[in-house]
């Protein structure tokens, strides 16, 4: 409701202005806001991915991620409408005098007609932007409401009283394929490039979770398909304890599509596609898949599921989840660094794939050639094998040229600092209390979550007395993982000045590796000397290399690091690597327990 009162109210008080300024001025700026909005469509991704690609992982500029794809449209917009206005102001330093009743007539229609581009513009490019996703009361795609057809999927409703939106949407479309025509037509490649951003903010956490991912952060593994040209009431329908039911299913317009096949998509997520959480979550607002029919007309398709690991404790068990009712998110389990997931879609007859925009970021999808099922069944048997999916090291990837063998008391059940090597325990090291949290977040019983801080170790000096309500002196496991920690300091097995410390790269990312085959990188460290203690502790960013870790030193007595890791519970840790390069083996391998 709120937008609706701004969008109108700013689109009248533009419009009158103009009116007041009268025809000749209005129609100049007509045409320098005209050129404008196809200026900003035709950049709109280039700054977009400029803007992600410098938006650093932590600290103040990593809000650009947030905003990337709506200050790509906006910004374009902004300056190229400043740049003609000056040119145009300096060709025709005039003004053109007319009958009272044409100023005010020919104002107020080249007035309106700029001013609705303008707003319209603002209007999708906060859809673009990472706010809440009932922004100022407005949701133009959501949940249908026809629970028969199909609960759970998305479609148009709710628009602007003067769907400004849509009809800039459907004027620089348009002009894509005729006046304006590029290689890349907008109306190709964003047929619904005015409801598309707010699709992908209905998100969990009412729209605050990520709306944008880097093109470094996924890779798209492979593709099936189930069925040609088939019910799709037969393909979407699934066996419960009640007998056959059937996931209804309907496309953004509200249409039920009768027959086409069921494509789906495997992606990998890398360490940079996590929320704060550590997990990566997906609502089926945030990956669309782009269709093609043979005459170059486009649609969107959303997921009707996912498929994903269903256990953190056996990378073997796969689910497929429906997308079939409102607000339904589905995050992944467990600890791993990479997490492989698959998307389902309803594809229509006579359409074929383009390709994937996964939280705004587009992958060509139109050369992967599709494993094809004939029916439902064979697919659910390819799931539940692990074999649709399937990822993991493979010992054979593994370098074991220089490691070394860990058993008995290098593994321990505490921290370690008595000589264990890894240990499972969420111990700080330090405690202290919540006020000296610095730039840590804490979860309800004060345990981090998140974050870095640095003490000195004066401050936590005699912290014996604190309330037991305020103190903070552990790291907040996961839902289905545990902490586990590495003693990686100058005199541990383990350490960074090791055979294996010595000879990688500086980029290789610190590692558990599981029994399956699943790496856990490490996601933050304790260090300290004689003058500094710091934690750092960032799920949704984890050390990507040891460049990231601070310098230790074998000729200082003084110095103490430790990695931290989430290991899904259940799990048998088998190896730490720095890379693919093995540190120490477990033997036996050791299981990961909730404690």
């Amino acid at each position: 409701m709120i937008m609706n009162f701004f969008a109108l109210g700013l689109l009248l008080l533009m419009t009158y202005l103009w009116m007041a300024r009268g025809l000749w001025s209005a129609l100049i700026h007509f045409v320098c806001t005209l050129i404008a909005g196809a200026v900003a469509f035709g950049l709109w991704e280039v700054v977009a991915y400029f803007f992600l690609s410098i938006s650093p992982d932590r600290g103040f500029l990593s809000f650009l991620e947030g905003i990337a794809w709506g200050a790509g449209l906006l910004l374009p917009f902004v300056v190229t409408l400043g740049v003609t206005r000056v040119i145009a102001d300096s060709a025709v330093p005039g003004n053109v005098k007319n009958a009272k009743p044409l100023e005010y007539a020919g104002g107020i229609i080249c007035g309106a007609g700029s001013s609705a581009i303008t707003v319209g513009i603002l209007v999708i490019a906060i859809g673009y932007t990472r706010v809440g996703s009932s922004f100022m009361g407005f949701r133009p795609v959501d949940y249908t409401e026809q629970r028969a057809a199909g609960v759970g999927s998305l479609e148009r409703s709710g628009g602007l009283w003067i769907p400004v939106d849509s009809l800039v949407a459907g004027l620089y479309g348009h002009t894509s394929e005729t006046s304006l025509r590029t290689g890349t037509p907008l109306a190709q490649w964003y047929p619904n490039v005015d409801v598309a951003g707010y699709a992908n903010k209905i998100s969990y956490g009412s729209g605050k979770s990520r709306n944008a991912m880097k093109p470094d952060d996924f890779q798209v593994l492979g593709a099936w398909a189930v069925g040609e040209n088939t019910s799709v009431r037969d393909l979407l329908a699934f066996q419960s304890e009640d007998g056959v039911l059937n996931q209804g299913y309907v496309d953004l317009s509200g249409r039920t599509v009768s027959s086409g096949s069921l494509v789906g998509y495997t992606i990998r997520f890398d360490a940079g596609a996590r929320e704060s959480s550590g997990q990566v979550i997906f609502g089926n607002g945030q990956i669309r898949l782009l269709l093609w029919d043979a005459n170059g007309n486009a649609v969107d398709a959303f997921p009707v599921a996912l498929v994903s690991q269903g256990d953190a404790a056996d990378a073997a068990v796969f689910g497929r989840w429906r997308f079939e009712g409102n607000e339904t998110f589905i995050a992944s389990v467990g600890g791993a660094t990479t997490v492989e997931m698959g998307f389902e879609f309803v594809v229509p007859a006579g359409y074929q794939p383009k390709a994937l925009y996964v939280k705004n970021t587009r992958v060509m999808v139109d050369n992967i050639e599709a494993r094809r099922f004939p029916t439902p069944a064979v697919r659910d048997g390819s799931i539940a094998s692990g074999a649709l999916l399937g990822g993991g090291f493979d010992v054979a990837d593994l370098d074991l040229s220089n490691s070394a063998d860990l058993s008995g008391d290098a593994i321990g059940s505490t921290m370690g600092r008595g000589g264990a090597v890894i240990a499972q325990s969420a111990s700080l090291g330090v405690r202290f209390q919540t006020t000296q949290k610095r730039g840590l977040t804490l979860d309800d019983d004060n345990r981090v979550t998140g974050g870095d801080a640095k003490h000195a170790p004066e401050e936590l000096a005699g912290r014996g007395a604190i309330p037991r309500d305020l103190i903070v002196d552990k790291f907040a496991p996961g839902d289905d993982t545990a902490i586990v920690q590495i003693d990686v300091g100058p005199n541990s097995t383990a350490s960074l000045l090791g055979r294996v410390g010595r000879s990688v790269s500086s980029d290789a990312p610190p590692q558990i590796i599981d029994t399956d085959g699943t790496a856990y990188q490490a996601l933050g460290f304790i260090y300290s000397d004689n003058s500094i203690n710091d934690i750092r502790f960032t799920p949704a960013t984890p050390i990507s290399g040891l460049g990231d870790l601070p310098t230790i030193s074998g000729a200082r007595t003084d110095q103490s690091l430790y990695l931290v890791f989430r290991v899904s519970v259940g799990v048998q840790m088998q190896y730490y690597a720095l890379g693919t390069s093995v540190v120490f083996e477990l033997t036996p391998p050791v299981e990961v327990v909730r404690r």
